[in-house]
């Protein structure tokens, strides 16, 4: 084959590719809307973060009982049990507040062992890679028991 005919193809393929590519960038359907930040304490936009306060209140008063404790701790895994996936090997910002929640749950008063590990077992089953840190974690707070 002459030398013409491959300049030729690859001309035109050069010319199909950049016809593809603006077809990609600026195709209607390329133009993704940008969805609405999403609260970090929720895993779903129904709930509000007025009350996963005030449930993280109920487990900071040192004056909450075990009932009080174990209610709060089953409305959190309920409703707000998701943490965002995990940013490389970096856990997300938002673990920070659930590991503050696990530390002051075994740390509490008033908390017995099934509220300890029904915390720690369903965070893990909805957060799985996330296990390492909430073991790390429940440890710590364990330790640091008076």
């Amino acid at each position: 084959m002459d030398i013409a005919v491959f300049i030729l193809i690859g001309a035109g393929l050069l010319v199909l590719l950049a016809i593809l590519m603006f077809m990609f960038f600026y195709s209607p359907s390329a133009k993704r809307k940008k969805k609405p930040a999403k609260n970090p304490h929720t895993s779903d936009n129904k709930h509000d973060s007025s009350e996963f306060d005030k449930l993280v209140e109920i487990i900071k008063n040192e004056k909450s009982g075990a009932k009080e404790l174990d209610s709060a701790v089953e409305k959190i895994l309920k409703n707000y049990g998701n943490i965002e996936k995990k940013e490389g090997l970096i856990p997300h910002p938002q673990f920070k507040v659930y590991s503050d929640l696990i530390t002051t749950i075994c740390t509490h008063p008033k908390t017995n062992k099934k509220i300890i590990i029904k915390f720690e077992k369903e965070l893990i089953s909805l957060n799985p890679e996330y296990k390492h840190e909430i073991n790390d974690t429940v440890v710590k707070g364990l330790n640091s028991r008076v």
